[in-house]
This record gives structure tokens, C-alpha cells and sequence, in this order.
């Protein structure tokens, strides 16, 4: 999978490489980075002006707390979408796996990735010491089990960090509902995200790239098409226990004229605190 393996030409290298990084990043639609980005925005922007915006953004952190529990065990399985248009030509991707994950940052999962420079394929992908180690696997992709580099490793996946910059970077947090998911009573929470703020952060979305390599933008027209771009992001978090269920996230750019850029997830968590067999460890057969 790294670029001394691969002989992709250059313009495929820098499209797989994005494309691991976000594999990565996408994995538990909790994406990216440390807590410092927490303390380094608002908690609530000038559209926070609901009342109950504030229980809102608690439940959040609580479920952050709950989340990222260490030790904490659970199933994921998600479902992940892009799709950039410009003119009447338009590519897509997408990817779906499942797999264990114990907090706050080790997991296992199995899926299948389809890119536009990538025909379907299936992947396996691990992350071992608490995070700092990620080895992937990809079918159409020669050299069986390889360690990322470390530029195309996130900084950080736990769900605690991820949630709370969530919440540092949102315009508006709400409570829009009670409903069950899975047989769980849950508060369905939505977050409007500040999607310049928060592919500003440590953890940034690398949509900077996506827009680059699928709109041709230039940095010009990348911020401004940022300070513009809707992001949203909704959980159900468990009223008994707040673990999430579920977490839903959309982000649609507008170019303009230099075309559309939008991404979805979807996120599902069960089996919490149940034994997770066999562990999850190196795969036997690195290179």
C-alpha cells in the first residue's frame, strides 16, 4: 500500500494515498484528532441560540465520555459516500465495513472500498498499539498485509476526541427528538458543523484534497467554497446509558462553477462490552 510498493503514475499515488488516509479517518464516522482542538474553538457559534443548545452539547459530551471509555467494547459497521460533479462528468466512490473496536483506539474491521481510480475491492484493516500502528490489506492492491506510513495515519481515533471536536466546531447543537434505535430509547441529537473550522483542526476532513484533486481547485477557491459548505452530523445517544447508536454525517461543497463535492456516513454501534474474539492483535503475515 505505500507508494515505494505500488507502482501507481503520480496523479493515482496522490489519489490512493488521500484515499487511505480517509479510509482510516472515516472508519467509525468519529474521525480524527486530539482534544486539544477542543479547547481551541467556541463551544457554541453565534446560531446557538436555542435553549436547549446547552443540554444539547452536554449529552454530546457525555456520550464522548461514554464512548471512549477505556477498554470500552462494541461492534461498528458503517457505509460511507462521496461524489464530485463538475460539469456533466461526475465520479463516486464509496466503502462499507464492519468489525470490533475497543476503546480508545484499537479496532478490526473488514469491508469492501470502491474508488474511482480503485475497482471494488476488499479490505481488512487494524489499528494495534492504542492506535499508533495501522496495517491494511486491500485485494486489488499487490503485497498482502503492509503498515501505513506514518503520514497516512490518523493522530488519534477515539471516539471521546472526535466527538468533542464535534462540538467545538458546531454552529448550533439540538436536541430534535426522542426515538428508539435498536430496541434503545434514544435523544437524537444534531450538530450544523463549521466545516472551515473544522478541516482547520489537527484533524482536519482532507477535503483541502478531495477538492484539489476531483474540483481542480486552488486554495482560493477552496476556502471560500468552505466558509460556505453545509456539514451536518447527527447521534442518537442513548437516554440510559449515553453510548451512541447511531451517528449520521453529511458535507456538501459548492464549488460554483468548478463543480459540487458532497460525502455522507453512516455509522452503527451494538454490543457493548462484549468480548471481542480472538483479539485484536498484528496480523501474523505483515511484510
Amino acid at each position: 500500500m505505500t507508494e515505494s510498493r505500488v507502482n501507481y503514475s503520480g496523479a493515482r499515488r496522490s489519489r490512493s494515498r488521500r484515499r487511505r488516509r480517509r479510509l482510516v479517518a472515516l472508519v467509525v464516522v468519529l474521525l480524527v484528532a486530539a482534544l486539544a482542538a477542543f479547547a481551541g474553538y467556541r463551544l457554541f457559534g453565534p446560531d446557538s441560540s436555542s435553549a436547549d443548545a446547552p443540554d444539547a452539547a452536554r449529552l454530546v459530551t457525555e456520550a464522548a465520555d461514554a464512548m471512549g471509555a477505556e477498554g470500552l467494547t462494541m461492534h461498528v459497521a458503517s457505509k460511507a459516500d462521496f461524489a464530485a460533479k463538475v460539469g456533466d462528468s461526475s465520479t463516486a466512490g464509496a466503502m462499507e465495513f464492519g468489525g470490533d473496536m475497543v476503546a480508545p483506539n484499537q479496532m478490526r474491521v473488514r469491508g469492501t472500498l470502491t474508488l474511482p481510480d480503485l475497482p471494488r475491492s476488499a479490505f481488512e484493516m487494524v489499528t494495534v498499539d492504542n492506535g499508533a500502528t495501522v496495517y491494511m490489506q486491500v485485494d486489488a492492491v499487490p503485497g498482502g498485509w503492509q503498515r501505513l506510513p506514518a503520514e497516512t495515519q490518523p493522530t488519534d481515533i477515539d471516539p471521546r476526541a472526535d466527538l468533542l471536536r464535534s462540538v467545538a466546531v458546531a454552529k448550533n447543537v439540538t436536541i430534535v427528538r426522542s426515538e428508539k434505535f435498536n430496541g434503545h430509547e434514544c435523544d437524537v441529537v444534531e450538530l450544523q458543523l463549521d466545516v472551515a473550522a473544522l478541516e482547520a483542526s489537527d484533524a482536519g476532513l482532507d477535503l483541502t484534497s478531495s477538492l484539489t484533486n476531483s474540483l481542480q481547485m486552488g486554495p482560493k477557491e477552496i476556502s471560500a467554497a468552505l466558509a460556505k459548505a453545509a456539514g451536518k452530523r447527527t447521534l442518537w445517544i442513548g437516554k440510559s446509558d449515553h453510548l451512541v447508536y447511531k451517528d449520521q454525517t453529511s458535507i456538501k461543497v459548492d464549488g460554483g462553477k468548478l463543480g459540487a463535492y458532497e460525502e455522507s456516513e453512516i455509522g452503527i454501534f451494538s454490543a457493548f462490552g462484549k468480548p471481542i474474539a480472538p483479539p485484536i492483535e498484528v496480523p501474523a503475515d505483515v511484510k
